[in-house]
């Protein structure tokens, strides 16, 4: 399956678009990250944000640097990066489903 998962409120703490700085110290969200861990051995998983991506200024990283960085440095498994919503066949989203749902779902089949 391919499933899209949702960055901020999902595997770290909420971040205003815009402030590099929180994003690059944001907090994880541990206990889904393990789950997420669980449900990429046999998933495409695709991170999705709605972070900008850009630069917002020449002094300051870009977002989806930044995001990047964020990412490898909490070893969050991921297949792509995007910063739109992309088709997908299960989304999790901080408004939505959680990775629990999925992984019941996932022990299922």
């Amino acid at each position: 399956m391919r499933i899209l998962v949702d960055l901020d409120g999902v595997l770290c703490e909420q971040c205003p678009v815009g402030n590099t700085v929180q994003m690059a110290l944001a907090n994880p969200i541990t206990h889904n990250i393990e789950l997420l861990r669980y449900v990429k051995r046999n998933n495409e998983i695709v991170i999705y944000t709605a972070r900008l991506g850009q630069k917002l200024d020449s002094k300051t990283p870009s977002e989806e640097a930044v995001t990047k960085l964020w990412l490898d440095k909490h070893g969050i498994p991921y297949d792509s990066l995007v910063f739109d919503k992309p088709w997908c066949d299960y989304l999790v989203d901080d408004r939505a489903t959680t990775l629990e749902d999925l992984c019941t779902k996932i022990s299922q089949q």
